[in-house]
């Protein structure tokens, strides 16, 4: 039994270090408000994991009903695929191609539209090699740097021109994301144009217009060809630019020699002897780009055809295909 004097003693302690009754009230809302807090912060959580899960189904579920329209979208294009092979094959012509031909008019419905334009009308890219493909780049390029892009679409086909360039000069892949490096070989498609370095900023559709990858003789047909690109290709027919775009507009020219009557070149000059070489009025590749429109799916796919233009009786061959756009209304 404690002395009276300890008895008060440790009463006194008890009284001194007691805590509080307002503190340990403050304690337990403290507490209370963590334990809120973390309630609230998982009930956010779960919210934000059933929403991100709902949107998900429901885009499914669209997906799901919507993939009957692009079935049957991609069951139109077959279609028009073998419309076009048909048109193609109706051209017995075996001299010449002009704005005249059938299958050049669009075909459309409400649903479908076809267009078919010989691939060799445009600048094929993977001819880079060849001096004058490079000068009617450099010439369609207006940005500054437009040697080293050159160089750098060169380097993207031919590793071996990258290892004989300066480190300093090679074009720099590392920043790309996702990563990426040349290809080391011919582009397979015109739109890869836009991974190569300074080319990344052309828009596909200016692309398109522009450049193909199909066709091996180098040749342009002058009856399809634009303007601009006749410029960029044959700096040689630049003075007659105008009048050659309106003859192959109105007629088309029929027979390379009619070259001579629009220009008023010496058939036996050099100049006139070097646009022979890459010129021509008829095609054997062509790109077929048909447009599909069925029930909320927007759909639009590339055929490269093939034909020889020396049995204009063979059915043409299918060389490449792809996607090139497709939406789904409600995605």
């Amino acid at each position: 039994m404690r002395h009276p004097t300890q008895q008060h003693d440790w009463m006194k302690y008890q009284c001194a270090h007691a805590t509080p009754p307002s503190v340990r009230y403050d304690t337990q809302m403290n507490e209370h408000g963590v334990v809120l807090v973390l309630v609230l912060i998982v009930l956010l959580s779960l919210s934000a994991i059933v929403l991100s899960q709902l949107k998900i189904s429901t885009n499914g579920a669209v997906a799901s009903a919507s993939l009957p329209s692009e079935y049957e979208a991609d069951l139109q294009a077959e279609s028009a695929l073998r419309i076009a092979m048909a048109m193609l094959g109706a051209d017995k012509d075996a001299l010449s191609d002009t704005r005249e031909e059938p299958w050049f008019q669009p075909f459309e419905t409400q649903e479908l539209k076809i267009q078919i334009t010989p691939c060799d009308a445009l600048i094929n890219i993977n001819d880079v090699q060849d001096d004058r493909v490079a000068n009617a780049i450099l010439y369609l390029l207006k940005n500054p740097e437009r040697e080293l892009m050159l160089m750098s679409l060169k380097c993207w086909m031919d590793p071996s021109i990258l290892r004989r360039l300066p480190i300093f000069r090679r074009p720099n892949y590392s920043m790309t994301e996702p990563h990426y490096g040349p290809r080391e070989d011919e582009l397979t498609r015109p739109e890869e144009l836009s991974l190569v370095e300074g080319f990344q900023d052309i828009p596909l559709d200016d692309i398109r217009r522009v450049f193909t990858v199909w066709g091996e003789d180098k040749k342009m047909n002058l009856n399809f060809a634009s303007s601009l690109l006749i410029d960029a290709y044959f700096p040689e027919l630049r003075p007659y630019t105008e009048e050659l775009v309106k003859h192959t507009q109105l007629s088309g020219l029929t027979n390379i020699s009619q070259l001579l009557d629009i220009t008023g070149m010496d058939p036996a000059s050099e100049e006139y002897q070097d646009v022979i070489k890459y010129a021509t009025i008829k095609s054997s590749i062509f790109q077929v780009l048909v447009t599909v429109n069925s029930n909320g799916c927007h759909l639009q796919k590339r055929y490269i055809l093939e034909r020889d233009p020396m049995q204009p009786q063979a059915k043409p061959q299918l060389v490449a295909q792809d996607e090139l756009f497709v939406s789904l209304s409600g995605i």
